[in-house]
């Protein structure tokens, strides 16, 4: 399996994922006696789940991915990765017993939480530690499978739980049980692709040199992607979270994109690497940001015309804040799905203490300006944050990035990037002109209004870029046979 037709399998796989949780939530938000409050509990468990499946992986999912893929005893990385994985995941569930009565308090649902999060941060090591053996075997498009199912499965019994009275300790359960059955289908998936080998103390090492800094990276995307919830649970109360976080879920289609397409080039710039080929490095960089903000510049275009309708119609009027939330959530994505190109092109090139220091001030800069920002002008406060630490740690990465490639901004696809600006621009004031003259809006019609705004773009950037043209027609005639 190719690099582009993984990366387009894995992406069709998130976004049938998303759309599954979107519906879902839509349910959810009209269904629950108090939605913001049940949404913002779910959430903070959410994050509490997040933080303690970081500290499980221990940073061990990109080394596995670096080390797998450079081809070098192969099976013998992998079984190190796997042994590795169980050490820690044991040693957090053993942190998280002698927790127990912090969680029983903090959730207020007894005993049974610190079931359901034990066995979900366990269920979620076995998912992503096996498919990071796949994403090393060039085989993204399998570990979206898995992505895909734990998001089904989840939202499965998350829909039964609550049709029958469950709030938000249904939503808890129904996270634990499609974390369950995903990594029962990694386990089928993997079972047959690799060979136990005995590992020596060189492959351990190995990993866990690497790990180390991709431990540290993650801690801090994971401190980033949940700083704005703990912070705004712990000043603004459980219903301003349950506004940020429908808000901020609008933009995680464009981050899926961003992610498709990193965990797509990752183990295809480690083995450039290893060849020395900086000149297709620099070519794989290009083509990723170019597809990057083919999907990223119009979404935010488009949500700036229809982000409030688009929330009111199928959230209520009850989240209609969130309408502005979604709109800088989706800008702050651009300047991230950036980072995070950058960012696996400094990992494949074995420099992910890079990304650290720049990870550093992402976090630092985030931290100080939620704390300033969240008590004064409330969660947007922490949109603003968001997006001035993304955008700090962009160009820190872009600095080095330039000296490590022997880049310059001539070398960048500066006029793909302005023709999809302006193509976006185009495809914003056409749908903008059409809803200005509709009556009323209703679902059928904002779901109108988005395929005007795609036709738009698409017609309109295929016809005035040929760098774009060549670019998204070579991807189609590599995924299409």
């Amino acid at each position: 399996m190719d690099t582009a037709r993984s990366g387009i399998g894995w992406l069709i796989a998130q976004m049938g994922a998303l759309a599954v949780a979107w519906i879902a939530s839509i349910y959810f938000a009209r269904t629950l006696p108090d939605p913001q409050t049940s949404l913002g509990t779910f959430y903070a468990f959410e994050t509490v789940v997040t933080f303690l499946v970081l500290l499980g992986n221990g940073g061990l999912n990109e080394a596995i991915v670096k080390r797998v893929s450079e081809g070098r005893d192969p099976e013998q990385f992998a079984t190190a990765g796997l042994l590795l994985s169980i050490l820690l995941v044991v040693t957090v569930s053993a942190g998280i017993l002698l927790s127990s009565q912090l969680l029983i308090n903090f959730f207020n649902f007894g005993g049974i939480s610190v079931l359901v999060i034990i066995v979900t941060v366990i269920s979620y090591q076995m998912r992503d530690t096996l498919g990071a053996l796949l994403a090393s075997k060039f085989q993204v498009g399998r570990s979206g499978a898995i992505n895909f199912a734990n998001s089904v499965g989840q939202v499965a019994v998350q829909v039964s739980l609550v049709s029958i009275g469950f709030g938000a300790i249904g939503l808890m359960i129904g996270y634990m049980a499609g974390a369950v059955f995903a990594s029962l289908i990694a386990i089928c998936l993997v079972s047959n692709r690799f060979n136990i080998a005995s590992p020596t103390k060189h492959h351990i090492y190995s990993l866990v040199r690497f790990a180390r800094y991709s431990f540290l990276n993650n801690f801090v995307q994971k401190f980033y992607d949940n700083i704005d919830i703990i912070i705004i649970t712990i000043l603004l109360g459980t219903s301003s979270t349950g506004v940020y976080g429908i808000g901020f879920r609008f933009s995680l289609l464009v981050m899926v994109i961003y992610s498709a397409i990193t965990r797509s080039v990752a183990p295809e710039i480690s083995r450039l690497d290893m060849e020395g080929n900086n000149e297709r490095i620099r070519e794989l960089l290009n083509d990723s940001i170019v597809l990057g903000l083919f999907f990223g510049i119009p979404a935010l275009a488009g949500f700036g015309v229809l982000a409030q309708p688009i929330i009111v119609t199928f959230y209520t009027e009850e989240f209609a804040s969130a309408a502005v939330i979604a709109f800088g959530a989706v800008a702050t994505r651009i300047p991230e799905g950036l980072r995070s190109t950058a960012s696996a092109v400094l990992s494949g090139m074995d420099r992910p203490d890079i990304t650290f220091r720049g990870g550093a001030i992402l976090m630092i800069t985030n931290l100080v300006l939620d704390l300033i920002l969240v008590p004064t002008i409330g969660i947007k406060g922490a949109v603003v944050a968001s997006f001035a630490g993304m955008s700090l740690q962009l160009l820190y990465l872009t600095y080095y990035l330039f000296s490590i490639l022997d880049l310059s901004y001539v070398d960048l696809p500066g006029r793909e990037v302005l023709a999809e600006v302006l193509a976006a621009l185009v495809m914003a004031g056409v749908v903008y002109a059409v809803r200005a003259r509709l009556p009323g809006m209703s679902a059928a019609l904002l779901v109108g209004l988005v395929l005007l705004g795609v036709i738009t773009y698409f017609t309109v950037i295929i016809g005035i870029s040929g760098g774009v043209r060549r670019r998204v027609f070579g991807i189609a005639r590599t995924v299409i046979p």
